[in-house]
């Protein structure tokens, strides 16, 4: 399966079996980035925080890998979707175009087998 990220309504990327997204959020404690969809039917496993943080502490080959494609993908991010100015974010016509993002309560990653999908009434 595979999963279409989007930024500000753009579609930006896509993300395939083995790959993962929501990692910025959860490394650098912020807003989400990005918004996906599943484009491809596909299984996903929803890690809430503190097991991602289990895994990260246990994992050090798996924390150094997702610190990389994360801190790239942020750099992105902040190239391609500059933050406005003080004086932008004060003006009506800037303040309505920087996007809201909502929290993240989870990494999502793909897996290859069964998984039991989150509560639909969740996040």
């Amino acid at each position: 399966g595979s999963c279409a990220v989007s930024v500000e309504g753009a579609v930006r990327g896509e993300r395939r079996a083995g790959e993962f997204f929501g990692e910025i959020a959860l490394l650098y404690a912020s807003e989400r980035t990005a918004d996906v969809s599943v484009s491809e039917d596909a299984e996903l496993l929803r890690l809430p925080k503190a097991a991602f943080d289990r895994v990260l502490a246990a994992f050090p080959h798996v924390r150094r890998r997702i610190a990389d494609v994360g801190a790239e993908r942020k750099r992105q991010l902040e190239q391609d979707y500059p933050a406005p100015t003080e004086e932008e974010s004060n003006d009506a016509e800037a303040g309505a175009a920087v996007a809201c993002w909502g929290d993240i309560q989870a990494l999502q990653m793909h897996a290859g087998g069964v998984l039991s999908p989150p509560d639909e009434d969740e996040g």
